[in-house]
C-alpha cells in the first residue's frame, strides 16, 4: 500500500467510496422503466457504471436487468446477498431504487402480493414491504422509479392490492436516513 508520508495518509484513506445502487424491481409493475433506462444515451447506463463521466462517484449497480453474471441464489455471486449486506449495515453508502407499485401486504389473510428474494432464516419469500422496512432507514437516498413506484400506477385503481394513489416509498413510513 502506498503511503503519502507528508500528509500521513494512505491511498485507502483517500480512495473514493463506491456508492452501491440497489435496484429493486420487486414491486407490482411491468419493468418498463428498467427497459427504458437501458436505451438511455445522455448519459448511458454503461457510461455511469464504467465511471466514464467526470464528477460522478464510482458506482456498483446491483440490478436484476444488468447483473447477468449473478443468479438469485447462485452464480458469480449471490445476487440477493447485496440486499442482505445493506440490511446488516455492511454497505455504506447505498441508494435504494424501487420500481413497481407497493401493495398493502397487511390486508392479505395468507400469501403475499409481491416479493424479492428469500429470508435466509426462514427460507420464505421476503415481501417488497419488508425490504423497504429494513433498508429505507439505512439508505442514503431512496428513488421511486416510474409511475407505479411514484403514484401506484394501474395498481392504484380499484384493485385488491390497495396500492396507494400517491408515493408510499418516500413517505414518513420509509424515509431515507438523514445525514
Amino acid at each position: 500500500m502506498a503511503t503519502d508520508t507528508q500528509a500521513g495518509t494512505t491511498q485507502a484513506d483517500t480512495a473514493e467510496p463506491v456508492v452501491h445502487i440497489l435496484w429493486m424491481n420487486g414491486g407490482l409493475g411491468c419493468d418498463g422503466d428498467s427497459v427504458a433506462l437501458t436505451a438511455a444515451t445522455q448519459p448511458s447506463i454503461e457510461e455511469i457504471v464504467l465511471g466514464a463521466l467526470p464528477g460522478l462517484p464510482k458506482v456498483a449497480v446491483h440490478w436484476p436487468l444488468i447483473d447477468f453474471e449473478c443468479g438469485p441464489e447462485t452464480g458469480a455471486d449471490n445476487f440477493i446477498e447485496w440486499w442482505h449486506k445493506a440490511d446488516r449495515g455492511e454497505l455504506d453508502p447505498f441508494v435504494l431504487v424501487v420500481e413497481g407499485s407497493i401493495p398493502n401486504e397487511a390486508i392479505k389473510a395468507e400469501g403475499y402480493w409481491c416479493g424479492f428474494g428469500n429470508n435466509p432464516a426462514t427460507g420464505q419469500p421476503m415481501t417488497t414491504n419488508e425490504w423497504l422496512d429494513r433498508l429505507a432507514p439505512k439508505a442514503t437516498a431512496i428513488l421511486a422509479a416510474g409511475t407505479c413506484a411514484t403514484y401506484g400506477g394501474i395498481h392504484a385503481m380499484a384493485t385488491p392490492t390497495t396500492c396507494p394513489r400517491r408515493s408510499s416509498i418516500c413517505s414518513t413510513r420509509w424515509p431515507a436516513r438523514r445525514r
